[in-house]
């Protein structure tokens, strides 16, 4: 019976370990009554293996728990975290209460050869011990107390910390900033990347040109940890739409644009040269800047743009220029049509008139109309006959607008004719303008969530006199679901 042996004294109630016994019968007689084995008696089974004692500690490098070991089975219900003293040795310090629970670990039939504690994640990175009072409970198997003090010596590496200063946020490409690294212990070496830098005072200086996340590392106690932080480049792009405009007479409505890094600029002041801080003005000839500021104090690029008076014509002048769907041309002749965009920049403000053939006319932005301009359609290829079908496709003049958004996306409106405010005298007449979400194939709507509207016409504001809009057709589509 190897490792165990029987006795006179001892633990006569003991749970022993499974063990598996060959019993020889030798001498026998031969007869046909065969024989009784008989296991009753006074004999008692001890163990004679010393107290089991701790062979090590270890500790997770993720969560918050302590493992000490034993070089034989235990008993799980004889664990007791108050059996147990947890020492910072530099001092030294007894930090037994950062402990908070202990438990047998992974329990099979009441045993073990491990307990795990947990702590309360509060430890500091360095050397500790942990020992066994001499008041403890935990007991092997047949009842032996564990070998006192039993104290094993592990070290730690904590948490990091990682700061930066002045702050995380860079209004200027290749500011610079100080990392700050702490948390490992003292003389430990500290690498930050991308870099990489390597020093044992945690304190590094970087120079971001882009949006950077930067991560700091430290091996110690088995472990490697790490802290990340992320210092941002503020990017501020602004524009003013229109971008030189011309006016027959009056005022035109300028409007500031502006994204953070690609997105909304939420929170972001405004301006302008005239001393306005609205994200609009109405202003007369002249140049204007604007300057558009974060909520965090970062401020855009300049825009400018110049509206200048155009030296215009008289309702007697009735200029006329052609456009087809393909263009190419300079829009002076039936033989030289040119684009919409085109007509428009040489019609304005001459009281003239923007004849267009049947076809279908694709637009990814908005058109605007100014003052003393007629567009109309209905036009045959040689611009000899007309027609005010609006039925669509070849049959019509027909306008579809993509759905992308008004100014490159910076608005949330979907137009196909923007007119500004104060523009008069101007008329739209045998058009058929198809919006996304509608039109004959359906054009592409817009993506939920994306809040935009659809105009087939929109007035920018007030002050438009004498336009007319006679025998045109608007599909206004779908907007977009919220």
């Amino acid at each position: 019976m190897s490792g165990w042996q029987v006795g006179t004294s001892g633990c006569p109630t003991c749970s022993i370990p499974p063990q598996t016994y060959v019993i020889i019968i030798d001498n026998w007689s031969g007869s046909q009554n065969g024989y009784t084995i008989n296991f009753l008696g006074t004999a008692t089974i001890i163990d004679p293996t010393p107290p089991p004692s701790t062979t090590g500690v270890t500790y997770s490098c993720t969560a918050n728990t302590i493992t000490l070991t034993f070089n034989e089975f235990i008993l799980c219900s004889t664990v007791a975290l108050a059996d147990y003293t947890l020492t910072y040795t530099p001092g030294p310090t007894d930090v037994s209460s950062k402990l908070t629970a202990a438990i047998g670990s992974g329990c099979v039939s009441n045993r073990s050869k491990s307990i795990q504690f947990t702590h309360d994640g509060t430890m500091v990175s360095g050397p500790y011990t942990l020992s066994i009072k001499s008041t403890r409970t935990l007991t092997d198997v047949c009842g032996n107390l564990v070998n006192f003090p039993g104290t094993q010596s592990f070290t730690y590496l904590a948490n990091l910390n990682l700061t930066v200063s002045p702050s995380n946020t860079s209004c200027t490409s290749g500011s610079s900033f100080t990392l700050t690294a702490s948390g490992a212990p003292a003389g430990e070496t500290y690498t930050l990347n991308p870099g990489p830098q390597s020093n044992t005072t945690g304190i590094f200086t970087v120079s971001p040109i882009t949006t950077t996340t930067y991560t700091v590392s430290v091996t110690y106690g088995g472990c490697t940890k790490t802290k990340d932080i992320t210092i941002t480049l503020v990017n501020i792009a602004a524009s003013i739409s229109p971008v030189d405009p011309q006016i027959c007479s009056g005022t035109t409505t300028l409007t500031a644009n502006a994204n953070i890094n690609g997105g909304a600029c939420t929170g972001c002041t405004y301006l302008w040269s005239t001393a306005a801080t609205t994200s609009t003005i109405s202003v007369g000839a002249g140049t204007y800047t604007v300057t558009v500021t974060s909520s965090g104090g970062c401020a855009s690029n300049v825009p400018s743009s110049t509206v200048t008076v155009s030296s215009g014509g008289s309702p007697g002048d009735c200029m006329v220029y052609y456009v087809s769907p393909a263009g190419g041309g300079d829009g002076l002749t039936k033989a030289t049509p040119t684009t919409l965009a085109a007509a428009l920049t040489a019609a304005e403000c001459t009281w003239s008139i923007i004849k267009m053939q049947v076809g279908t006319y694709s637009f990814t932005d908005y058109v605007l109309v100014k003052s003393y301009v007629t567009i109309e359609g209905g036009y045959n290829a040689a611009f000899t006959t007309k027609t005010s079908n609006l039925s669509g496709g070849v049959n019509s003049t027909t306008l579809r607008r993509s759905n992308a958004k008004d100014g490159a996306g910076t608005d949330t409106t979907c137009t196909m004719f923007r007119i500004q405010s104060s523009e008069d005298s101007w008329r739209l007449q045998d058009l058929r303008i198809e919006l996304p979400g509608g039109g004959s194939p359906v054009i592409t709507g817009h993506a939920a969530g994306s809040n935009v509207d659809n105009f087939g016409v929109r007035l920018m504001g007030a002050g438009s006199t004498g336009y007319n809009i006679i025998r045109c057709y608007i599909d206004a589509g779908v907007g977009s679901n919220p």
